[in-house]
C-alpha cells in the first residue's frame, strides 16, 4: 500500500497535470513539464487515428446489432454530460413508444469485464461496484429501461434484445467505441470549453483529433451560457450546421435524507442562505463548487477527490465531523458521488444530493433524434 507521502506526490502531480489540460489556451513559452505531455499525446494521437482508420477502410470488421443503435458520446474528457444526455433520450424514446436498452462499459465496476445487467426495468440488480457510478445512477431513474453494462456492447445489446425484447439501444460514452455500427452517432462538446486548450491526452482533454467530428451525425453543445459563445473555426469545418444543437444542464436537489434516511423532495432554492459543506468527486469538481455559490449557499468548505473515487466509511466520517465544526446545516455532493456511498453510511447532518437534467429551448434536437431512426414526429 502507498504511504502518505507517496500519496501526496501523486496528488500533486494529477494536480498539475489538471491544470496544464484545463488552461484554455497555450502559453508563448511550454515549460519541459508540457513539453513531455505534448510529446505523449502526440504519441496518443496517432493511436487514435490510427485504430478510427483501420476499422473505416475496413480492415477490422464493425459489429452491428439487430436493432438501431444511437451512441452518445464525446470529445473531450469529463463534464460534458453524457449520462444526463443517455437519460434524456431514453426518455424521449419510450415516449415515442420504442423499449430502449442503455449499454455502458461500467467503468470502474467488477462487472465491466465479464458483463451483467444493472436493472431489468423493474429492479435494480446491482450496486455500484459491481455496475459502476453512472450505469446505476440511470437504472435508479429509468424506470422500465433495463440498463446493462460490460466491455462488449454487442454482447451486452443481443443479450438487450433476447433477454428483454428492446428494439433500440443506447449506447452510453460510445464515440469511440468504433467496433460497433451506430445508426445515430451524437457528440456532446461543452460549449465554453468545447476543446480546452486544444491539445490531446495527457497534454489537453481530448481524445480524439478534430477531426473525429467529421463521423458524428449529431454535435450538442451543452452547459451553454444565455448567450451563445461562438463555435472554434479548428472544430467548425468538421460539423454541420445543421446538426449543430445547444442545450442546457438542469440543477435540481435529488435526495435529501434526515436523521432516519428518509427521502424527500427539495427545492433548489432550499440551498439560499443556508450554511453547507461539500464533497466530491467528479472531473470538474471546481464546477459544482461554483453551481452551488450561485444557489445562494454559503459554502463553508469542500472536499475534492479525483474522478469516480469510491468513498469509504471512514472518509465520509471525516467530512461529517468537518461539517459540523464549521457549524454547516447541510452536506451537498452530486447524485454521481452518491452512487458511489455505501447505503450503511450513518448521517447525523441533512444531506443533499445534486442532479443535471438535460434541456432543450425547442423540440428541433427530438424531431432530428426520430427522424434519424426513421420516425417521423
Amino acid at each position: 500500500m502507498p504511504n502518505r507521502s507517496s500519496l501526496k506526490l501523486l496528488n500533486h502531480l494529477i494536480k498539475q497535470i489538471k491544470k496544464v489540460i484545463y488552461t484554455p489556451y497555450a502559453e508563448p513559452h511550454d515549460t519541459g513539464f508540457k513539453k513531455v505531455l505534448f510529446g505523449a499525446s502526440l504519441l496518443y494521437g496517432s493511436a487514435a487515428v490510427f485504430k478510427r482508420k483501420l476499422y473505416q477502410n475496413k480492415k477490422h470488421s464493425i459489429k452491428k446489432l439487430p436493432v438501431p443503435t444511437v451512441s452518445v458520446g464525446n470529445l473531450a474528457v469529463g463534464g460534458t454530460g453524457k449520462t444526463p444526455m443517455t437519460v434524456y433520450l431514453a426518455k424521449l424514446l419510450r415516449n415515442q413508444h420504442y423499449y430502449p436498452a442503455i449499454l455502458s462499459r461500467g467503468y470502474g465496476g467488477t462487472f465491466e469485464k465479464k458483463g451483467g445487467i444493472v436493472s431489468d426495468g423493474n429492479s435494480i440488480l446491482a450496486d455500484s461496484i459491481q455496475a459502476g457510478d453512472e450505469p446505476l445512477m440511470m437504472a435508479k431513474e429509468l424506470t422500465g429501461i433495463p440498463v446493462l453494462v460490460g466491455r462488449n456492447r454487442y454482447q451486452s445489446g443481443l443479450r438487450a434484445v433476447k433477454k428483454f425484447g428492446c428494439n433500440i439501444v443506447l449506447l452510453d460514452d460510445g464515440f469511440q467505441h468504433v467496433r460497433l455500427y451506430r445508426d445515430l452517432n451524437i457528440v456532446l462538446l461543452d460549449a465554453e470549453l468545447p476543446i480546452g486548450n486544444g491539445y490531446l491526452l495527457p497534454r489537453g482533454i481530448l481524445r480524439e483529433p478534430y477531426c473525429s467530428l467529421s463521423a458524428a451525425h449529431g454535435v450538442v453543445f451543452t452547459r451553454t451560457p444565455l448567450k451563445r459563445p461562438p463555435i472554434p473555426s479548428k472544430i467548425a469545418k468538421y460539423i454541420k450546421p445543421h446538426t449543430i444543437f445547444w442545450a442546457r444542464q438542469k440543477i435540481y436537489p435529488h435526495y435529501y435524507f434526515d436523521g432516519s434516511k428518509t427521502s424527500l423532495p427539495v427545492n433548489p432554492a432550499h440551498l439560499k442562505g443556508k450554511k453547507v459543506y461539500l464533497f466530491s468527486g467528479i472531473a470538474r469538481n471546481d464546477d459544482f463548487h461554483h453551481t452551488i455559490k450561485t444557489m445562494g449557499a454559503k459554502i463553508m468548505g469542500h472536499d475534492t477527490y479525483g474522478d469516480h473515487h469510491r468513498f469509504c466509511k471512514e472518509e465520509i466520517r471525516a467530512i461529517i465531523e468537518k461539517a459540523v465544526k464549521t457549524t454547516s446545516e447541510l452536506l451537498v455532493t452530486t447524485e454521481k458521488d452518491f452512487a458511489r456511498i455505501e447505503n450503511s453510511i450513518q448521517w447525523t447532518l441533512p444531506f443533499l444530493a445534486i442532479g443535471v437534467k438535460m434541456t432543450f429551448s425547442n423540440n428541433a434536437f427530438d424531431r432530428f433524434v426520430m427522424r434519424s431512426i426513421g420516425v417521423t414526429c
